[in-house]
């Protein structure tokens, strides 16, 4: 025969169910949250899609995955990157400098076809996760 149960032993289950249920979720949570900023610092390969998307994401361009946004290897090692602008309507030409030793970049604007003015120097590094939903929310 089973014993009866209260209704206060019921509450009490239901309660400490509850209580993992939430301190579990939380948990997972600050372990996705700080295993990603932990990953975003880590330097990426720079290719012509990744050093795009990575210069998009400084001149804050409103098309972060887009094909409007492209960079190519020029002769010299620079590179020239063509990104979206904050409004959508246009575009900014920037030439960019790859250092040697790592993923960094600084950028000087070449053209400026953007509906508002584009910023005239950009720098950044070409990381995992950039401007992704990581980057929105800690970028």
């Amino acid at each position: 025969m089973e014993p009866d149960r209260k209704p206060q032993d019921v509450l009490e289950v239901l309660f400490t169910a509850a209580v993992v249920l939430v301190g579990g979720s939380f948990a997972i949570v600050v372990l996705m949250v700080v295993g990603g900023l932990v990953l975003q610092q880590f330097h990426a390969p720079v290719t012509n899609a990744s050093l795009a998307r990575s210069v998009a994401v400084e001149a804050e361009s409103a098309f972060l995955d887009s094909e409007l946004n492209a960079c190519s290897q020029r002769e010299n090692g620079n590179w020239v990157c063509d990104v979206g602008d904050q409004g959508g309507s246009g575009s900014y030409i920037y030439d960019v400098s790859i250092d040697r030793n790592s993923s960094c970049w600084d950028a000087a604007l070449q053209a400026d076809g953007g509906e508002t003015p584009g910023e005239e120097r950009l720098s950044g590094c070409v990381n995992h996760f950039e401007g992704g939903w990581w980057g929105l929310l800690f970028g």
